[in-house]
């Protein structure tokens, strides 16, 4: 079954994902690597210049001192001494793309592999228009974070209108995040029900949220779904995992240590209406919830499930 967090890409992040992946390996073990015999030049004219009078003197010996033995000799020299600098000078350089740049320890050399974003960016879907929907607790929460780890770049969606609907039935995201480079992460926060009427929410056998997310998707957002739990108990490692993304995306070396966070979070598994309803009985979003003080901005407390 599907877990959170949910990552969404659009078709052209996919393809310039999977062109990266079909070129040159990202890591390459120095030590692990096979270690073929090299040498200098000092080395090669060495065995020439050995080589060679090797041959003369075989040839004195067997008195066929001739001009085409000589002739012969010294091409046999030069072609072993090509043939030698070919096998272990040149095979042994690993031919690779030049990379952008390269982050070294003391096993690994990781080769990052540049992207060209500027499709992506231009024709990415914008819109000016302020959701005037109303926001909820977990969304504040979260926003407060993230604006912590990504200042400047992030706040609360826009209203997006699609052709040919009534402007009260328009898309607004949750929380929008617009990179430098002009790629935008739109990031999604699903609570199981509705907190005033207990009714089921972001189910995923309902299609409402496919049929938005591939709205946004073909305008070249990219999108990221988090449960509630998730940004409410875990804010840091939520915030861990776009960097995670932005960092596979733009490999920008600064988001490396924001990223190590992801590991923290707890997947959640996706639900159906089914299991949303339970959720709603057993008032599920109330235990977390109060966990950091948010259960009585919500004004859930006069109401019994």
């Amino acid at each position: 079954m599907r877990t959170y967090p949910i990552v969404k890409y659009p078709k052209l992040i996919s393809k310039n994902l999977r062109t990266k992946q079909q070129q040159s390996p990202v890591k390459f073990n120095r030590k692990l690597a096979p270690q073929l015999p090299r040498s200098n030049g000092v080395e090669l004219l060495l065995a020439w210049v050995l080589g060679g009078w090797a041959m003369m003197l075989l040839a004195i010996v067997l008195k066929l001192m001739t001009a085409g033995v000589l002739v012969a000799a010294i091409a046999l020299t030069v072609g072993a001494g090509i043939k030698y600098w070919h096998t272990t000078v040149k095979l042994a350089r690993p031919q690779r793309q030049q990379p952008q740049e390269r982050v070294r320890d003391d096993n690994w050399t990781v080769v990052n592999i540049p992207i060209d974003w500027s499709g992506v960016a231009a024709n990415l879907m914008r819109s000016d228009v302020p959701s005037q929907a109303q926001k909820g607790v977990s969304e504040a929460f979260f926003l407060t974070h993230l604006q912590e780890h990504f200042p400047g770049w992030v706040d609360y969606g826009k209203v997006y209108q699609p052709s040919g609907w009534d402007e009260k039935y328009a898309y607004s995201a949750d929380i929008e995040l617009l990179l430098p480079c002009g790629l935008g992460i739109q990031i999604e926060i699903d609570e199981p029900y509705d907190g005033k009427t207990g009714s089921p929410h972001h189910c995923y056998d309902s299609g409402k949220d496919r049929k938005r997310d591939d709205f946004f998707l073909r305008g070249n957002w990219m999108i990221i779904r988090f449960s509630e739990r998730q940004v409410v108990e875990s804010p840091d490692c939520c915030c861990g995992v776009i960097a995670e993304r932005v960092l596979e995306l733009t490999q920008d070396e600064r988001w490396r240590g924001l990223a190590h966070l992801a590991q923290g979070i707890k997947p959640e598994r996706c639900w159906n209406t089914k299991i949303a309803k339970q959720k709603a009985d057993r008032q599920e979003r109330r235990e977390y919830l109060e966990q950091v003080g948010l259960w009585k901005e919500v004004g859930l407390f006069d109401r019994v499930f």
